[in-house]
């Protein structure tokens, strides 16, 4: 805390790695005890074990939500076996999940770095998409950014004087989605049920959620941004297979954190499990 740590979690935090999900809420209410900052990028994953959590009510006494079937979502499995075991359980893990995860869920984050070097990396959990500015007035459902900020009325980038985001602009649109976001988590009438983001379709409002924990790399739009803004480095999890990544595409400024330590199953010869990054990365000139 003294030298400036802060734990930014890329997401899955829950109904995913590890043997069981009691370790992990445990674990970060021993961090929120010691007062160190941590953020909590929203997830598909999470969002699974959340459709089993009622604000009012807390853990429910139901089996967990379908999607939390095979190796992919053991932890959750084991976490409801263990509630079924202790009951006594269920009141103290509702409390934990109130005050050491939900208030610590963010959309997006960014770090900058060095002062008055101007750089900036953004971090999601899925890799998500800025278009290279608005041509016309369509919605652009490439855009996952401007969505979002569309859902919560928002100043979007096609309001600023500018189309694209910038190093300089993106940090207050994050801020304000992040603080729209958690307003609404505090709010019961506000939130929609996290299944409907689960099953959103692109027509729906909600989609722009949906995009933000479950998108995958590869797809032409992500990267025209991306190679024409080299001063932004994105960094995501959720998608394992680098091979995604369009042939021939320039990715210094993309970094994937995901791997498969922690998710069972067999692990494979030579496999290396990159953990941790340092904030912004370090990119190549």
């Amino acid at each position: 805390v003294s030298q400036g740590v802060k734990f930014r979690f890329i997401g899955d935090m829950l109904a995913d790695r590890g043997v069981n999900d009691a370790l992990t809420l445990a674990i970060l209410n021993t961090i929120k005890t010691h007062k160190i900052p941590y953020e909590i990028i929203l997830s598909n994953h999470d969002v699974w074990f959340l459709i089993d959590f009622d604000v009012k009510t807390g853990l429910k006494d139901t089996k967990p939500y379908a999607y939390s079937a095979g190796d992919s979502a053991k932890s959750v499995r084991d976490f409801y076996h263990l509630l079924s075991r202790e009951p006594d359980l269920r009141g103290k893990f509702t409390a934990i999940i109130r005050t050491a995860y939900l208030p610590h869920l963010k959309l997006l984050s960014y770090s900058s770095g060095q002062k008055g070097v101007s750089r900036l990396a953004v971090y999601s959990h899925a890799p998500i998409s800025f278009s290279p500015g608005s041509r016309d007035n369509a919605p652009d459902f490439n855009d996952t950014l401007d969505l979002l900020l569309q859902f919560y009325q928002l100043p979007s980038k096609k309001s600023l004087s500018e189309s694209e985001p910038t190093v300089e602009k993106l940090p207050a649109m994050i801020d304000a989605l992040n603080a729209k976001f958690q307003s609404s988590l505090q709010s019961e009438e506000e939130w929609p049920s996290w299944r409907k983001i689960q099953d959103a379709e692109s027509e729906n409002p909600l989609f722009c959620f949906r995009q933000l924990i479950w998108q995958r790399p590869g797809e032409p739009q992500f990267e025209e941004f991306r190679q024409e803004h080299p001063e932004i480095t994105f960094v995501h999890g959720h998608d394992i297979t680098p091979s995604r990544l369009p042939t021939g595409a320039n990715i210094d400024n993309v970094e994937n954190i995901d791997n498969g330590f922690g998710k069972g199953g067999p692990r494979q010869a030579g496999d290396t499990y990159k953990i941790f990054t340092v904030s912004p990365p370090v990119v190549s000139p």
